[in-house]
């Protein structure tokens, strides 16, 4: 072990190398809080993701050749659901069956929360577009807005 100590201690660098060492370790020791804002995440706002939406289609449309500006209105027909986990129950009860639900809580610094096991965003239900250019690139729009948001060209209403 002396031998060790004394190869080690010739070597030039060696300083560098035991604090890389204790660097790595405190690191792996140190206190993660991505799960803690996981856990604590609140849910997002309808209104926030229809801007967001609007925003981002805009940017595309105004893209399409012959489109000098837009406007853009999104109509949303729900907000955000989530899936909850939950344990559940079977009763039999003769010939009835019943299944109890009972949502899983947990507590994270003193705050009880569910577990979202999954988000669903909005649906659209309609898509209305103000565009400034020419009059043949209407078409394009729909087309464009029907694929990205997956509706019906029947809920998009494009006009210049």
């Amino acid at each position: 072990m002396d031998n060790l100590i004394k190869k080690l201690s010739g070597f030039k660098g060696i300083g560098f190398i035991i604090l890389a060492l204790v660097a790595g370790v405190l690191l792996l020791i140190w206190p993660d809080n991505s799960a803690k804002q996981m856990a604590t995440a609140t849910p997002s706002s309808s209104e926030a993701y229809a801007a967001d939406a609007e925003k981002q289609a805009r940017a595309l449309i105004n893209q399409i050749g012959g489109v000098k500006s837009s406007q853009i209105m999104i109509t949303l027909s729900d907000g955000y659901s989530y899936l909850y986990a939950s344990n559940q129950k079977l009763k039999n009860d003769g010939d009835a069956r019943d299944v109890e639900k009972e949502v899983v809580i947990i507590t994270t610094d003193g705050k009880q929360s569910p577990i979202i096991i999954c988000e669903y965003t909005p649906k659209i239900s309609g898509v209305a577009v103000v565009y400034e250019g020419d009059a043949s690139a209407a078409g394009r729009i729909k087309t464009l807005l029907s694929v990205l948001f997956g509706i019906s060209e029947e809920y998009i209403y494009v006009t210049s």
